[in-house]
């Protein structure tokens, strides 16, 4: 995943760039962010996850609504990758209003070491705010692919070498933990007492997170890592159920066979709803491969979004893009004709 500014898009005062596979989006400030009081808490439990047996199809790239043209139905999860600093709220909502559930890409360049000790509370605790001002459901895939060397919070470089103990995959999880407590929200009292529980430090003093219930915490690995080594598979870098609420991976038509067993592994190791957040098609109008996906979603029904990845970090070449894949392009529309495939949020 690595970084290529290619386009410039302007929709509702937001900035999209392509960055690692995805679209960055630059928020503009304001203050409402920060003063604004969670909506009531959902009690169900959920985070507009579909029925069970249903299956929210999406997309990453900066035009959701020309995908939706081109393959015939409504995708409603937009995978997105950003600072994610200013009027997140806005954002969220304006995805809402288009019908569709924003998931949020949390990267960084701190290492995971310092995140556990709270180097970047004030952003977390920022975003938290934002989101749960919204009253609105939003996924957040914290550190996503943390086992691929070319993210700053993996714990080993492309040659397998180990980049140090404050990148160790012991500390990843200590990050996560304390990453998803924040956002989650909160009276700060109970946040801290929680962070406590864990072995990590409480939060300065300073006013509660109000809190929605309707934050999903996302937990994306590679079903494989890379370096394609022991200690670099999904298992080290687990923070526990407790921790996450959906599990995800990303799979791409020149990954191989690894990356099958990385799904039926994820999938099976990790009883929660499961998300395919990103796949895609690397230049080759790869039917097999499509084709294989959808039959792997039909006997998997814990399965709860399948997201396309369609623009990125391929110089706007069109890599990726589905329009460019005309056989593929059939299979998808045929596919995602099945009623398991919901043209609406539930």
């Amino acid at each position: 995943m690595r970084v290529l500014t290619v386009f410039v898009v302007t929709v509702v005062a937001v900035a999209w760039a392509a960055v690692a596979r995805g679209n960055q989006v630059t928020l503009q400030s304001d203050a409402r962010t920060r003063t604004a009081k969670a909506a009531p808490s959902k009690v169900d439990g959920r985070h507009g996850e579909p029925a069970p047996g249903k299956v929210l199809l999406g997309v990453v790239g900066p035009d959701p609504a020309g995908f939706d043209l081109l393959t015939g139905k409504h995708h409603t999860l937009h995978v997105m990758f950003a600072r994610w600093a200013g009027d997140v709220a806005g954002q969220v909502r304006s995805e809402h209003a288009e019908g569709r559930l924003p998931v949020l890409s949390l990267q960084t360049s701190v290492s995971p070491a310092d995140i556990a000790r709270g180097a970047e509370d004030a952003r977390y605790v920022t975003l938290a705010r934002a989101l749960n001002e919204t009253g609105e459901d939003a996924w957040v895939r914290i550190l996503p692919e943390m086992n691929g060397y070319w993210n700053a919070y993996c714990a080993f470089d492309e040659s397998g070498r180990s980049r140090g103990a404050r990148y160790a995959p012991a500390e990843f999880v200590r990050a996560f933990r304390r990453i998803a407590l924040i956002l989650r929200g909160g009276p700060v009292t109970a946040i801290n007492g929680k962070l406590r529980a864990a072995g990590l430090p409480p939060l300065p003093a300073g006013e509660d997170i109000g809190r929605s219930g309707r934050i999903g915490i996302v937990w994306n690995p590679q079903g494989h890592g890379t370096p394609y080594i022991d200690a670099n598979g999904p298992a080290p870098y687990w923070p526990g159920p407790g921790y996450v609420d959906i599990v995800a991976n990303d799979l791409y038509s020149d990954s191989g066979e690894p990356s099958w067993r990385g799904m039926d592994t994820l999938y099976h190791a990790y009883p929660k709803p499961y998300l395919v957040a990103e796949w895609g098609l690397k230049g080759e109008d790869d039917v097999a491969f499509a084709s294989r996906l959808f039959g792997w979603i039909s006997t998997h029904p814990r399965t709860i979004g399948l997201v396309f990845f369609n623009k990125g970090w391929s110089g706007g070449s069109g890599m990726f893009e589905l329009r460019t894949k005309p056989r593929s392009l059939a299979v998808y529309r045929g596919a995602i004709r099945n009623a398991r495939f919901l043209n609406k949020l539930p």
